[in-house]
């Protein structure tokens, strides 16, 4: 991903008035985009920026386009003077300054120049959501206008970010201008949060102790470009994970739905039937298919099947009339195998969920239900699963648990706010 460098605007105010003419000069060398010229008033900022007088003069001594910033409370009259005496590039004008920004930015743009709206920090982005199709350009003042030597407020990167997220979500195509401390720290991080201009004063390309402001703007690039670099790459490595995982998601996912939809129609309607008419269901499981069949026997508990864990504090004795489920990848844990041999010998049912084909535990099953997924024993059967062991039957049976309650609940003819009524309160 290669992300075109931001432009760079000069701010007018740290270049040195005795030395003007050679400023401009060296910024013209330097290759800055804009002349960044803030016009103040004392009133709207405590402070009087460039005069008319002082941005014509600059005007007749360079090429560079003039970026003008009104930091004035009357910008409806400031306004017309400034694009007919310096037939600026853009003209920026603060929302906390007049009730008619539409017409401003229609003002602006009718005299061919970009029409800029700018935003102090304490001011929410929403007040200008409305005239984002009207303007080219948003400004905002990452430090509080009209004070010098000041650190960047870190609230103002996110504020960034969300200005560029809007943007983006409208499908405008307007340019984020960055303004306040755009130093060789904080340019990088907010050229990366969606800042495409950035007004460059003190602490870039006019620091004095960089060798000028031809070096010091070489110097600035360079770690604009370095900085970019390194989170281009940072998003590369981010975004190949972020692959990554949705491609494991996606084959996990399909993993399942093809064992669910290879199970025998039939061995359902036959662990249906057992469960339906025993009078109390015993599940048993080790490991992680415990889980799974726990919140099976939950499900089926809150659809009036009466349903406990082996090994309980309140399990009750088995007996004829009462089913045990056992839910076993291989079929062959040593621990199920002889729960199921105590059940049968009691007289119980045996239901066995499973993906072997022959087993310990199925010789001795009145209904089996398969899962075709790979198991410790047979690591190639069934479905082809990129997981490790029995991974693929874990998951299946906690799905397939689900789907087994809602066809119960359906036969049962049961509305979710009855079967609601019998969920645990204490949760």
């Amino acid at each position: 991903m290669n992300r075109r460098q931001p432009k760079l605007t000069a701010s007018l105010l740290c270049a040195d008035p005795l030395r003007l003419g050679d400023e401009l000069t060296s910024l013209r060398e330097a290759g800055v985009d804009y002349i960044h010229v803030d016009m103040a008033d004392g009133h709207f900022v405590p402070f009087l920026g460039i005069g008319i007088e002082e941005a014509k003069a600059a005007r007749g001594a360079t090429s560079i386009p003039l970026d003008v910033h009104l930091l004035v409370s009357n910008p409806n009259v400031w306004t017309p003077m400034v694009l007919d005496e310096l037939s600026p590039a853009a003209v920026t004008f603060h929302a906390e300054a007049t009730d008619h920004a539409y017409l401003l930015a229609q003002t602006i743009r009718a005299k061919g120049a970009l029409a800029g709206v700018a935003l102090n920090p304490a001011t929410a982005i929403s007040t200008i959501e409305c005239l984002l199709p009207t303007v080219d350009m948003v400004l905002l003042m990452t430090t509080n206008p009209g004070f010098t030597r000041q650190i960047l407020i870190p609230d103002m990167i996110e504020k960034i970010a969300d200005l560029r997220r809007l943007i983006h979500d409208k499908g405008l195509n307007i340019h984020i201008c960055a303004d306040g401390n755009v130093g060789f720290e904080n340019a990088p991080r907010m050229a990366a949060a969606g800042a495409d201009i950035l007004v460059c004063g003190s602490s870039s390309i006019f620091d004095g102790s960089r060798g000028g402001i031809v070096a010091a703007t070489a110097d600035f690039r360079r770690k604009l470009a370095e900085a970019t670099t390194i989170m281009d790459d940072s998003r590369t490595k981010k975004q190949a994970e972020q692959n990554r995982l949705q491609e494991y998601s996606r084959q996990v996912a399909a993993e399942i739905r093809e064992t669910l939809e290879r199970i025998d129609v039939a061995e359902v309607e036959r662990l249906i039937d057992a469960l339906t008419a025993a009078r109390r269901v015993f599940i048993h499981a080790v490991g992680r298919v415990l889980l799974s069949l726990q919140c099976l026997g939950k499900r089926l508990n809150h659809l009036g099947i009466e349903c406990q864990s082996v090994g309980a504090m309140d399990e009750k004795p088995i007996g004829p009339e009462d089913l045990l489920l056992i839910a076993s990848g291989s079929g062959e844990s040593r621990l199920p195998a002889e729960i199921a041999r105590i059940a049968k010998n009691k007289g119980a049912r045996l239901a066995l969920i499973t993906s072997a084909d022959r087993s310990t535990i199925k010789s001795l099953s009145d209904v089996v239900v398969h899962l075709p997924c790979p198991t410790k024993n047979e690591p190639r059967r069934g479905v082809a699963s990129v997981q490790l062991m029995s991974t693929l039957f874990d998951q299946s049976l906690h799905v397939f648990s689900d789907v087994l309650a809602l066809d119960i609940q359906d036969r049962k003819h049961l509305r979710h706010d009855e079967v609601w009524q019998r969920h645990a309160n204490l949760e």
